[in-house]
């Protein structure tokens, strides 16, 4: 539905070693499931070995939930701003055949770790945007993550490889 919609529909798929066999078997079903398959992206994210990427870099946003085009979509075409949700209808925000957006939508998009003291007054904020949304909502107020606690390893790490030569 979202493709016959002019939608562009981005199938994102997490990758790891219990499901790395099973790849070709769902592209299958999407292929054979969706009208517009050629105009579907799909990106396979699995887990990488480069540490490098793990180097603190400014971000707009935490996750998908703060993309204001961005849903999980289960297996009903129930769409979700947060995969943690995936399964509870009442944290359902639409539907892929009725897009209809409503507060659930809306809450999430108006999540802003800036309205935080603890936020605006840490150093990390470029780096994480106040943590998990999910988090947020759930202990009312913004939940550090790991990378505040281990932000001065991780530069050192950093560094050691790109003098070594590693990067």
């Amino acid at each position: 539905a979202l493709l016959n919609n002019d939608l562009t529909a981005i199938v994102r798929i997490n990758i790891d070693k219990e499901n790395i066999s099973r790849v070709d078997e769902l592209l299958k079903i999407l292929r054979d499931k969706i009208d517009r398959y050629e105009n579907l992206k799909v990106e396979a994210a699995g887990f990488s070995v480069n540490k490098m990427s793990a180097y603190p870099t400014p971000r707009t946003n935490f996750f998908c939930v703060d993309y204001v085009s961005s849903f999980v979509v289960d297996n009903t075409g129930a769409l979700y701003r947060c995969w943690n949700h995936v399964g509870n209808a009442k944290k359902s925000c639409s539907n892929v055949n009725n897009l209809q957006l409503g507060e659930n939508y809306l809450s999430w998009i108006l999540n802003n770790p800036i309205r935080h003291e603890k936020c605006r007054a840490c150093n990390c904020l470029p780096i994480c945007m106040g943590g998990c949304p999910d988090a947020m909502k759930i202990s009312g107020e913004p939940v550090c993550g790991t990378i505040k606690f281990n932000l001065e390893k991780i530069l050192e790490y950093y560094y050691e490889q790109l003098k070594g030569g590693v990067a």
